[in-house]
């Protein structure tokens, strides 16, 4: 679990960084990131109803991408970031290993 300093919470956060901030598409999420002045970085994951009705699902994806994301939180970077989850991996029952290349992927660039 991220630490309450790492954890993007209010709804004006949000909206900031979706307004102001940089998307960038993958195979099935949307990364937007924006530079904060907190100095550390803070992480937030939205799963759309489109992937799944049902909230245990849902939760499900969003705690395997967290998990994915607490080695990120001790980088000194200084940014808010929002991963939007768009999409329903192919094999639902292992969300970690389908998103964990993909945010890979993402953290390289």
């Amino acid at each position: 679990m991220l630490k309450r300093q790492h954890r993007l919470k209010k709804q004006a956060d949000f909206l900031r960084v979706f307004k102001e901030g940089k998307r960038r598409n993958y195979e099935s999420i949307s990364v937007t990131q924006l530079t904060n002045s907190l100095g550390v970085p803070r992480f937030a994951v939205v799963v759309s109803k489109k992937v799944s009705k049902k909230a245990v699902v849902r939760n499900k994806i969003r705690r395997s991408v967290l998990a994915i994301l607490e080695p990120y939180q001790q980088l000194p970077l200084s940014e808010d970031v929002v991963i939007t989850i768009t999409r329903l991996p192919d094999d639902p029952s292992s969300p970690y290993r389908y998103f964990q290349p993909i945010i890979k992927q993402w953290r390289s660039l």
